[in-house]
């Protein structure tokens, strides 16, 4: 005779499982069936029935997923004829709660400055409905917490809640990723942008774990075959997305016509073009890969009315990624321009504080460069707002 399984019965999922007759995960506001479904998801016995407290003291400071609160406060008198119901809150509840409420308050509208609206309305919205959207706009908003902190115990905090919420909001969407539908492309391809700043910003994190120098280059690896990923995406979704609640991000074509770029922006990618005609001899076997570079760095500054040049990244070639992480001299001064640019341009916490940390990571590692390495490392370190104690900010 098989051996009997034991389990733990459960009465708590969600009124539209119990109603079908499955087993609910019993993840609130929206458990992952109700999800998957497209279905309205409700737990009214989660308010009824309260579930005994399995929080350690050590853990009561970290809002853990999942992790509930004691709530043996009793309910005061009432009526004979009244029912006293109180609503069960957990750690996850109340988190959550802390979370949407920074989002909703401050990290939307430094996160996509143009379209905050959107994120403020559509995504949340939809996050409702696909809650591996919702999961990520929590992972994110921990990340922002973690890169305002000033306490490094509150950061690594923050910092190890974001890294749960993206870990299941990633395995969710690998999940709906098998198919793809009008409905979920939508949710899908937000998701995965939101992702893909987490993706840039959590190696850059101090408090993350295994930091270590070094880490500016494979974090922008990482972020380039993301980048990839989501363009192959929204070119196979491309009449849904234009149909979607994000059209206005992702499906209307820009009516500016592009013009040459202006600025400092234009005048710093001369700047660097001059540096690598001086230091970089003309028979070296990576100069055309770098000129390359250098080109497509402008022609991005030039689609973009000299607002942007995040995407750079995804374009850039392998082989020059290659030089990168190799050390070459003239890869990563490109790099670092990128990320000045970036830091300056975009308008975002997110790429803000990636643009910083990219420089200041990339212009500590070589000290054995040019003459004049020292002088552009001052100089990229200046622009983001790195100041060293003999920094004057020279020019290169």
């Amino acid at each position: 005779m098989p051996i009997k399984r034991p389990h733990k019965k459960s009465r708590n999922g969600c009124d539209t499982c119990r109603r079908r007759r499955v087993k609910c995960d019993e993840r609130f506001p929206r458990c992952g069936i109700c999800s998957n479904r497209g279905e309205d998801c409700t737990f009214t016995r989660r308010a009824i029935n309260p579930i005994a407290s399995t929080t350690s003291p050590e853990t009561a400071y970290l809002p853990t997923i999942g992790s509930p609160v004691s709530t043996s406060e009793a309910c005061q008198e009432a009526d004979a004829s009244s029912v006293c119901v109180r609503q069960l809150r957990t750690k996850q509840d109340l988190s959550e709660l802390s979370l949407m409420h920074h989002w909703c308050t401050k990290a939307y509208r430094v996160t996509a400055t143009e379209h905050a609206e959107i994120l403020l309305q559509d995504t949340v919205n939809e996050g409702f409905r696909h809650a591996y959207l919702l999961d990520i706009v929590f992972a994110l908003t921990s990340f922002h917490l973690a890169t305002d902190s000033h306490d490094e115990v509150d950061a690594e905090r923050h910092v190890k809640i974001a890294l749960q919420y993206q870990s299941r909001s990633v395995i969710e969407m690998g999940k709906v990723l098998q198919e793809v539908n009008g409905d979920s492309c939508n949710a899908i391809v937000m998701a995965s942008i939101l992702n893909l700043f987490c993706t840039l910003v959590c190696p850059l994190l101090e408090s993350a774990p295994d930091n270590k120098a070094g880490l500016a280059a494979n974090a922008i690896l990482g972020v380039t075959r993301y980048f990839r990923g989501i363009g192959f995406l929204m070119e196979q979704n491309m009449n849904s997305i234009k149909q979607g609640p994000f059209a206005k991000i992702f499906g209307e074509p820009s009516t500016v016509q592009p013009g040459p770029p202006t600025g400092d922006s234009a005048e710093d990618l001369q700047r660097l073009r001059r540096w690598m005609l001086m230091r970089i001899a003309p028979e070296h076997p990576l100069l055309g890969v770098f000129s390359d570079e250098l080109e497509s760095l402008e022609h991005i500054l030039t689609k973009t009315h000299g607002r942007s040049v995040f995407e750079w990244i995804a374009r850039a070639r392998v082989d020059f990624f290659q030089a990168l992480k190799q050390g070459e001299e003239a890869a990563i001064a490109i790099t670092m321009y990128w990320a000045v640019l970036t830091n300056r341009l975009e308008g975002t916490w997110w790429a803000e504080y990636a643009g910083r940390r990219i420089v200041e990571d990339l212009s500590s590692q070589h000290n054995d460069f040019t003459n004049g390495w020292k002088e552009l490392c001052q100089w990229c370190r200046h622009q983001v707002g790195v100041i060293d104690a003999d920094d004057e900010g020279q020019d290169v």
